[in-house]
């Protein structure tokens, strides 16, 4: 087992960045952050032993390349690296390729701070006393039916709540934005990428029916197809996500 308790988080979503160094720090292990795989390539040699937190699809140099990369040139006997995936992929043959390039483990998005915390101590001895925050059964303490929930965060911080909320309402409409323009040029992998980094989100957050939808794009762009089809599913997407966003400025007070 590792004795460091530091965590070495590669993830290019600001929002999922924000989110899982918040879980670590509530966890209590510190983390340093790095936005794609060659910020990490070309800052590990400063590190001992470590744990690598890393997302699998990552601009610049994805998370099997840099996983490659550090079993190749960093791995060894006297500093070993504990390598972690972060995907919302579920394809057999995807999962296999992320083995196959040396992650020990890959975790699913959405991931909930209970399962990172039960496989980190797998992983890490510390001799710390690591906070555990009592789970909060998320809700916003309204009567009416909301088209989301807090129950995946299990958090009882109202600020990080309110800034995790505040990341939605800030970049779901940008997002959404992205995906009709890349359909509109009929950019098919930016759209797959679009959809993929989104669908987390929605599901972060409990959004089924959209998250659902945007798995359906993400894999009709993965083959050029379904022209016919897309419109719809966008148009679901971009309703489902105004209503979110109009809901969560109703219930924490944002602009």
């Amino acid at each position: 087992m590792l004795q460091n308790n530091k965590i070495l988080l590669v993830e290019d979503s600001d929002t999922d960045r924000y989110l899982f160094s918040k879980y670590l720090n509530q966890l209590g292990y510190e983390c340093d952050c790095f936005e794609n795989g060659q910020e990490l390539i070309e800052n590990i040699g400063n590190y001992p032993s470590s744990l690598v937190l890393m997302d699998i699809e990552l601009p610049v140099m994805n998370g099997i390349e840099t996983a490659i990369h550090v079993r190749k040139h960093f791995h060894d006997q006297e500093r070993k690296f504990i390598l972690i995936g972060l995907t919302s992929h579920n394809d057999p043959e995807k999962l296999d390729e992320i083995a196959a390039s040396g992650f020990d483990y890959c975790l699913h998005k959405p991931l909930k701070r209970l399962e990172l915390e039960q496989k980190l101590k797998l992983y890490i001895s510390t001799s710390m006393n690591t906070p555990n925050p009592s789970p909060n059964s998320g809700g916003n303490g309204k009567p009416s039916p909301r088209s989301y929930s807090l129950e995946m965060f299990e958090a009882d911080d109202p600020e990080f709540l309110e800034s995790i909320v505040g990341m939605f309402v800030a970049s779901t409409p940008v997002a959404i934005e992205t995906l009709k323009q890349a359909f509109a040029n009929r950019e098919w992998e930016a759209l797959r990428m679009s959809a993929h980094k989104l669908k987390p989100h929605f599901n972060y957050f409990m959004v089924t029916d959209g998250a659902k939808a945007l798995q359906e794009v993400e894999e009709l762009a993965r083959h050029s197809q379904g022209e016919d089809i897309i419109p719809d599913l966008l148009f679901l997407i971009e309703e489902k996500g105004k209503l979110v966003v109009q809901q969560m400025k109703e219930d924490f007070n944002q602009d």
